[in-house]
Order: C-alpha cells, then structure tokens, then sequence
C-alpha cells in the first residue's frame, strides 16, 4: 500500500500550513462572512506571517495511540488517533482544512476537466481537454492525459500525491464499473471520482505523516497493510458519508460550487474525526 513512501511527519515550528498551498477561504461558501475591518486586513496579509506554527511534539498524542492500533488493532485507538492527528497535528478540523487548500483548488479543474469528455458536449476553445485527441486511446492514456492536465509537476510533494490521487480516484472508478466509458461521462461517474478524489488526498497525507507508525509498529509486513487499509477505509466511509449529505442537500454541481462541496466536506469529515480525539 506504498509504506515505502511515509515519513514522521513535518517538524515543529514551522507553518501548519505551509505558505505554498493555496488558500481555500475564497471558495468557501458559509453563511458567515467576515466583515470587521481588523479581520479583513489580517485576511489580506501573506499567510506565511498568520498562520500558527506547529507545536514541538505536535504528532505524539497521535502516534501513542497509532502505535497501540498498530499492535492490537483496536479501532478506539485508530479512532482516536486519527483525531489526535487532525486536532494536535493539524491544530483542529479548520486548520487541518486549510492544510488541503491545494485539494480544493485541484477539485474545480479535475470537474471541469471531466465535464468535457462527453462526446454530446459542444466543444469549446476554452477547453482544457482536447477530446478528439483521445478517441482511439486506451483507458490508461486518457487517465495520464487527465492526470498530467489538471495537476502539473510544480516540485512539492502535495503535487505529487495529487497526481496519484487523480490517477487512482479514475481507476477505481473502472473497478466500480467496468463498463465506463471514459469518454462519455454521466454525472454519477463525476460525483464518484470527485468522492474518491477527497479520501485518496486525505489518506495519501497521512500515509506521509504517520505511515511509517504503523509500519514499524505492526507485528508484521502484512499486519501493517492490513492496518493501513482499515484506516483507508474509514477515512473513505467518513468522507462518502459527509460528501452525499452535502451533495444531497440541494447543492447543483458546478467548476465553483464543487470546489465549495469539496471544502465543505473536508472540513465536516475532519470535525467527526476530532470528536474521537
């Protein structure tokens, strides 16, 4: 389940929110909007300057309880590990959401870019998905052009498990139904890569922040995947869960107002996390 790929985590003393992620407060559609005018110059300052450094320790309450669910597999311990993680780690669920302000940048293009492979759309000069150049092509060349196309190399570690997150949020798609057509999109095939594309972001940072807790702290190779997979799949239920309530609730798809279902979701899934923390 690529182990090889976690680390302990980002350092203390530094930003949470590292000042290279964007910010996802302009697409943020809650009721309440800042109108003081201190909270208005604070919010117009480089983020670098505001945003809180993480505490020295900031992963240990998380890994004490990770390493206890890595050896007896108690889901309490995951449960509260977890929130551990968001809570300490990433100083609570709006924090946390800010962290993945890359992700909800990315989530309005992955949806324009798959609302354009239908083969009874208009096509358009503005279109970032040259659909003719993919009539004829295998199913893993369009999910590389889509990958390369919504999320370039920028050299960060975040673009890189985007890429992967992309790449496997298309692919399970497939597995979900064999039958797809990749160039002929309906809007629940959307709706699923966009659900899926949340949990891969969501699983792939801390698989790099706490990964290697359970792999060294697992009775074995096996049991660790086994561990890592059960966390995938809370993270997925607990995401799915949040993604169809909000999706459910009236909302009507779009390149912006996704990008507001998927803050939306990110932060309600990271407050159920941190209720167990």
């Amino acid at each position: 389940m690529g182990t090889s790929q976690s680390s302990n985590g980002p350092g203390s003393k530094l930003p949470i929110v590292p000042p290279w992620v964007p910010d996802p407060e302009n697409v943020d559609d809650r009721d309440e909007k800042e109108t003081n005018d201190n909270q208005q110059e604070l919010s117009n300052q480089n983020l670098s300057t505001i945003e809180p450094l993480a505490p020295r320790g900031r992963f240990g309450s998380s890994r004490r309880s990770l390493n206890t669910y890595a050896k007896t597999g108690e889901k309490a311990d995951m449960h509260r590990g977890i929130g551990q993680y968001i809570r300490s780690g990433y100083g609570g669920a709006k924090t946390a959401t800010r962290r993945f302000g890359g992700t909800v940048s990315t989530a309005g293009t992955l949806y324009n870019a798959l609302s354009q492979l239908d083969s009874n759309r208009s096509k358009t000069p503005d279109d970032i998905i040259d659909y003719n150049s993919l009539v004829g092509c295998s199913a893993k060349e369009i999910i590389d052009t889509i990958v390369e196309v919504v999320q370039p190399i920028d050299g960060t570690l975040d673009s890189e498990a985007r890429k992967r997150s992309i790449n496997d949020s298309l692919s399970e798609l497939l597995i979900n139904n064999q039958d797809t057509d990749l160039l002929n999109l309906k809007e629940e095939d959307i709706e699923f890569v966009m659900e899926r594309f949340i949990s891969n972001e969501v699983f792939k940072r801390f698989q790099l922040d706490q990964g290697r807790t359970i792999q060294d702290n697992a009775s074995s190779p096996t049991t660790a995947v086994s561990r890592l997979k059960e966390i995938r799949e809370y993270i997925r239920e607990t995401i799915s869960a949040s993604f169809r309530r909000l999706k459910n609730s009236g909302r009507t798809l779009n390149t912006r107002s996704v990008q507001n279902l998927v803050y939306a979701t990110l932060n309600e899934s990271f407050e159920v996390f941190e209720e167990y923390a």
